[in-house]
């Protein structure tokens, strides 16, 4: 779950950030080089992130599912306090 939580803040981020970039070059303004660079490397910051999180999500939550199984099947035998 946090993996996600940080999917979405980082997205909400660039996003935020991307937005007056992506204005200036729509509009056509002939200074728009450094704005046109910061949208590309935004682009390639969410093309590298997504995946990776999604990835790390995944793993996490097959972990904590066996570990709870693992877990679950240790405590079912009784235990003997003699």
């Amino acid at each position: 779950m946090f993996n996600g939580l940080i999917l979405v803040q980082n997205l909400l981020l660039v996003a935020g950030a991307a937005a007056p970039q992506f204005a200036r070059v729509v509009t056509g303004d002939a200074s728009a080089l450094i704005s046109r660079i910061f949208l590309a490397l935004f682009v390639i910051e969410v093309v590298f992130l997504v995946p990776v999180l999604v990835v790390r999500g995944r793993r996490a939550r097959r972990y904590a599912e066996a570990a709870t199984a693992d877990n679950d099947r240790r405590t079912d035998t009784p235990v003997s306090v003699a």
